[in-house]
This record gives C-alpha cells, sequence and structure tokens, in this order.
C-alpha cells in the first residue's frame, strides 16, 4: 500500500473464557492425541456430548458444533489464540498408552503443553444474530488504527472465518444488512470473502498469529 493510501486492519475474535481447560499433554502439529494424559477424543466428547457422538465413534467433521466454542491458548499477555476443533479421527478404541488409534484436529498447530481453554460466544451475539456484533466491532477496530485512524474510509474488505460461514449459513445477511454496520458502512464499496487460516495481531504480544474463527476488516482512506 503506497504512502498516498491510508490504510487499518483488524481481526478479532469476540469470545470469553469458561472454566473449562485441560492440557495438551501429546500432539502432532493440528492433531491432539492426549489431553491431561488421556485420550483427547474423550476428553473433546465429555465436554461436546451427544452432539457429536457420530463423529466421535466414527470419524467426522463437526466444524457447526464447535463454531461457537474455539478453544483458546492463553498468551503470557493474557490474550488469547482461539482454535477450531475441527474433526474427530481414527478409531475411538483406546489402545495402549503408546499406541494411539484416535485424535482430534484442529484448523492449526497445537504446540504440546498448552492449557488448551473452552471458550464461548458473548451473550446475544454468534450465528443466530449473522455475527452482527462482530463485524461492527471489525468496523470500528479497523478505523481507529493504522494511517486511517479516525479517517472516513472510501472502500474495504471483509473477511470472515470460513467455519463461521458454515454454522450460519444464509443467516450471515442478517448481520451484513444490520442497520448499524449499513450506517457505518453507507457509501463505501465493499468486498467480502470467507476464509481458513486468517491470522491476526495481539496487541499486548505484539506478534501475529493464526487464529480461527475471526472476523477481519480491512479499510482504505
Amino acid at each position: 500500500v503506497g504512502r498516498d493510501i491510508k490504510f487499518a486492519a483488524s481481526m478479532i475474535g469476540r469470545y470469553v473464557p469458561t472454566s473449562k481447560r485441560g492440557i495438551a499433554t501429546r500432539t502432532e502439529g493440528r492433531r491432539v492425541l492426549e489431553m491431561d494424559g488421556a485420550p483427547a477424543d474423550d476428553w473433546m466428547y465429555g465436554w461436546l456430548g451427544d452432539d457429536v457422538k457420530a463423529q466421535f465413534e466414527h470419524g467426522g467433521l463437526i466444524l457447526n458444533q464447535t463454531a461457537c466454542h474455539p478453544l483458546g491458548i492463553r498468551q503470557a499477555s493474557g490474550e488469547y489464540v482461539t482454535n477450531h476443533l475441527a474433526s474427530f479421527g481414527g478409531d475411538a478404541n483406546w489402545t495402549g498408552f503408546d499406541s494411539w488409534s484416535s485424535w482430534v484436529e484442529f484448523y492449526a498447530p497445537i504446540p504440546q503443553g498448552s492449557e488448551l481453554v473452552v471458550m464461548k460466544s458473548r451473550e446475544g451475539e454468534g450465528p443466530s444474530t449473522g455475527y452482527r456484533a462482530e463485524l461492527i466491532d471489525a468496523y470500528d477496530t479497523a478505523r481507529e488504527g493504522g494511517t486511517l485512524r479516525g479517517s472516513e474510509p472510501v472502500a474495504g474488505i471483509l473477511i470472515v472465518c470460513g467455519g463461521m460461514a458454515i454454522a450460519t449459513g444464509n443467516g450471515l445477511d442478517r448481520g451484513l444488512t444490520d442497520q448499524e454496520l449499513s450506517s457505518k458502512l453507507e457509501g463505501v464499496p465493499m468486498l467480502g470473502m470467507t476464509c481458513f487460516g486468517e491470522q491476526g495481531h495481539l496487541p499486548k504480544a505484539k506478534c501475529n498469529v493464526q487464529r480461527n474463527l475471526s472476523t477481519g476488516m480491512i479499510l482504505f482512506g
């Protein structure tokens, strides 16, 4: 982006931590095989329950069931990196401490030894609203940053996590046509996309991370 073009961006995840948490004691990249020294799929099934019984027993995607409940890795800064639990894999039978036949898989690598904290959407937010609050927050956060810093944007790009889009389906229109968001973006051409592997900046930790189930906006002025 040239110096003559004002620019600002955001990538946010409006989730709050719950008391449910555990240590990923054995991982292989995006796969977690063990939580708190026991099979990871048992831990996840104990949390999610019968909504994922078929996938727990036979393997399969659980994107809809987990779209409102990312698992966050708490950073030293106090910020959370949210990760989307994507699927159960393998056979649900436990075959011994050193021989694993089942796992759970995320959309981002999970470092071994990480504390995974179950997160939840804030009250009155999430797929049923078309992510209205998330879209508005993404705009407000972007507009106050970068070189735009409160100036009126003239164009923008909206980025919505693919998992979030799957969870809300056609309901995303409820957020996109919300009166408050529409008034903020009145007259501003906006290109929208859904994606996987979105990355965002942690202001306190001062680093960029892959953070699932996020919403972002890029504004130009």
